[in-house]
């Protein structure tokens, strides 16, 4: 069965941008089915992401008039007509990426740099800076392109769980997607710099795993309260040393010692550590794009952070004599 909700020209509200700092809920032209493609999604819930913020802020080329919100779940209302997958009453989440599913960048499974939804770039999201032409959807409806790609069928007992699927839309997935690039296995310590939304999810995510120890590193006490809360060992920087807590739970500095020739080097002008050996640099793991770039033999890799007191922080822990020879 198909319908369309009725309603007039500007019937519909949102959250608008209207310039840095300046956001309003305002009514907006009706979302609607474009392409036979499209699904029409009434939102019942919408995350406000922490680069929503990089936009309310303005510190992107956010242009005004343009509605906020890339985390978005609800029931489909409307179907086209080419989609196969998804149902009128379906509840979907929506990841806050756009993409079409079928050019070269998909099939890799590289959707976040997707060649067809925004032409003239990689890459398309919902409601967001540079992201090509889609409304977000901190909105009563929701245009969703390329549906039976874009839509995430969620379960029979989606409405009563809601609060937990629109995790799935940004948040957990990003979390889950650092302890992949971090390579994290059953059994490991894992230490996780940063005890906002995304380092919670981050430790879920390793918990999920197996991970035997799991700490978050942070100075604010009702973030670390919400990281013992999940499981996880709470650790306060503003107390003192962090990675000398972080490692006094774990067998890291035994771990150095198993290295063939068990010595760090302080290379570079940006004091990149360095360990020296065949045998530690091929089990090492490396976490790209750090302000401080560690190698660590499994099985108890280290995490990294962009904080420059962090980063002094363990430095000065790596120079003491105890690791160093």
């Amino acid at each position: 069965m198909r319908f369309k909700i009725e309603l007039g020209d500007n019937d519909i509200k949102a959250l608008v941008y209207s310039g840095p700092r300046d956001v309003r809920v305002k009514n907006v032209t009706d979302a609607k089915i474009e392409r036979p493609t499209d699904v029409l999604v009434r939102i019942t819930s919408s995350n406000i992401c922490g680069s929503d913020l990089h936009m309310y802020e303005g510190r992107t080329d956010m242009e005004e008039g343009k509605v906020l919100g890339h985390e978005n779940l609800g029931p489909a209302v409307e179907v086209g007509e080419a989609v196969d997958r998804i149902k009128v009453g379906d509840w979907v989440c929506l990841p806050f990426n756009v993409a079409c599913g079928f050019c070269k960048n998909c099939e890799a499974g590289l959707t976040g740099a997707c060649l067809t939804s925004n032409p003239g770039t990689a890459g398309a999201a919902y409601g967001f800076a540079g992201m090509g032409p889609y409304s977000g959807g901190q909105a009563e409806y929701l245009r969703v392109p390329y549906a039976d790609f874009n839509c995430l069928k969620l379960p029979d007992d989606a409405q009563e769980k809601e609060n937990d699927y629109v995790m799935l839309a940004d948040i957990f997935p990003t979390g889950w997607h650092a302890t992949e690039l971090a390579g994290v296995k059953p059994g490991e310590s894992v230490v996780i710099y940063g005890c906002g939304p995304v380092g919670l999810m981050a430790a879920h995510a390793a918990m999920i795993k197996g991970a035997s120890k799991v700490m978050i590193v942070d100075p604010h006490p009702d973030r670390l309260a919400l990281a013992e809360d999940i499981g996880a060992i709470a650790v306060d920087y503003s107390k003192g040393s962090a990675c000398i807590k972080a490692f006094s739970e774990t067998d890291f500095t035994e771990d150095l010692k198993k290295f063939d020739v068990p010595t760090l080097v302080l290379h570079g002008d940006d004091d990149q550590i360095v360990p020296i050996g065949a045998a530690a640099l091929h089990s090492s793991k490396l976490v790209r794009n750090a302000t401080l770039k560690i190698y660590a033999g499994a099985p108890h890799g280290l995490a990294y952070t962009h904080n420059d007191q962090l980063n002094v922080d363990l430095l000065a822990f790596l120079k003491t004599e105890e690791l160093s020879r």
